[in-house]
């Protein structure tokens, strides 16, 4: 068999050549089931395989995870892998699943997906944009596409709560399936329904459930004067596989600030899961006061981190499993947090890293 180092050499016409210069690359010591050592700079293991640049000359690879011996396999599969974000600091991929050129290029591009959809008025295409992104930050299946139909019922239900001076759920058949709002921009809208506040939201945060609901497919939206609606009844899309048991908003890693309103809840959701009653559930909000190198052992605090008030905590199964809460929390660039969640046999550990 050939050592995984002869391996790499033999895959040469294969590489990817990658930017040279980032003064705090982190490498890390490999070592191949032959004994052989690699120091490389992991990028993703994913599917028994694993990405990686070599260091001694900056070249990207693909290799087989049974290639590594026990100990480095082990380190590889847990998760607590370092690479780099966009400036040269050392980051974990599990800790951050996207770095931010991921994340721009992502709103990059659904952004023209949705601009593609050259039949819909800008406003509407505007509106898909901003839903699939969010559903995109949350980790959800993010090609939701607009529907005539759908569309026309949503401006139906605007319609019958046009007629009635304002907004309700049995101004008409369409409302009862829809978010409302009222006042604002169809783009716009998708952004209150994300912050979803008003004391009538506060426990369920509901609006924002539907806009995040698994598999949601097709969108609709209309409006009618002042009003307006966005279809929610639909489970066309596709069944998502999540990374974990949980997903949260906002999510894990970083997360851009201007698609949290400061004043909001924060949420995490266990689709297929089952949340005890609220008196038994255990949920805490650490300010990390340095930078988080690896997730925090069970329920043990990070090192350096401050716990922070929880103001306001509700449960709902409105769409699926959800625990709203509203910690202490200042929303600015650099911010980061650890959430942590004993919720029964639903439970989540998560970092939160606001950038701009």
């Amino acid at each position: 068999m050939k050592s995984l180092k002869g391996i790499l050499l033999a895959l040469i016409c294969l590489h990817q050549l990658i930017g040279q210069g980032r003064s705090q690359e982190q490498f890390k010591d490999l070592f191949s089931s032959d004994g052989d050592l690699i120091q490389a700079r992991v990028l993703q293991v994913k599917g028994g395989k694993v990405s990686l640049i070599r260091k001694t000359d900056g070249r990207k690879f693909t290799v087989a995870l049974e290639r590594f011996d026990k100990k480095t396999r082990s380190m590889l599969e847990s998760g607590e892998v370092f690479t780099t974000d966009d400036v040269g600091n050392p980051t974990n991929r599990k800790l951050y699943p996207r770095n931010r050129s991921d994340i721009a290029a992502a709103l990059d591009t659904i952004n023209s997906a949705a601009q593609s959809q050259a039949d819909f008025p800008g406003e509407h295409r505007q509106a898909l944009a901003s839903l699939n992104t969010y559903r995109y930050l949350c980790g959800l299946p993010h090609r939701v596409a607009l529907d005539v139909g759908l569309c026309e019922s949503a401006r139906k239900a605007a319609a019958g709560c046009a007629a009635i001076g304002r907004l309700s759920h049995a101004a008409n058949a369409e409302a009862g399936q829809c978010n409302l709002h009222s006042g604002i921009g169809l783009a716009d809208s998708i952004h209150g329904y994300m912050n979803d506040n008003g004391a009538s939201n506060r426990s369920d945060r509901a609006h924002r459930q539907w806009c995040l609901s698994p598999r949601l497919g097709k969108f609709g939206i209309g409006k009618e004067g002042q009003f307006s609606a966005m279809w929610t009844m639909d489970k066309s899309g596709p069944k998502p596989r999540y990374s974990d048991d949980f997903f949260a908003y906002p999510s894990r890693g970083f997360f851009p600030v201007k698609f949290l309103n400061p004043a909001t809840a924060w949420s995490v959701y266990f689709p297929g899961g089952t949340l005890p009653p609220k008196g038994q559930i255990v949920l805490k909000v650490f300010k990390l006061n340095k930078a988080l190198e690896k997730a925090p052992s069970g329920t043990k605090p990070p090192a350096n981190s401050t716990e922070l008030e929880i103001k306001y905590l509700s449960t709902s199964q409105w769409v699926m499993p959800c625990i709203n809460f509203e910690p202490a929390a200042e929303v600015a660039p650099g911010k980061r947090y650890w959430v942590s969640v004993q919720a029964g046999d639903s439970r989540a550990g998560y970092l939160v890293e606001f950038v701009k």
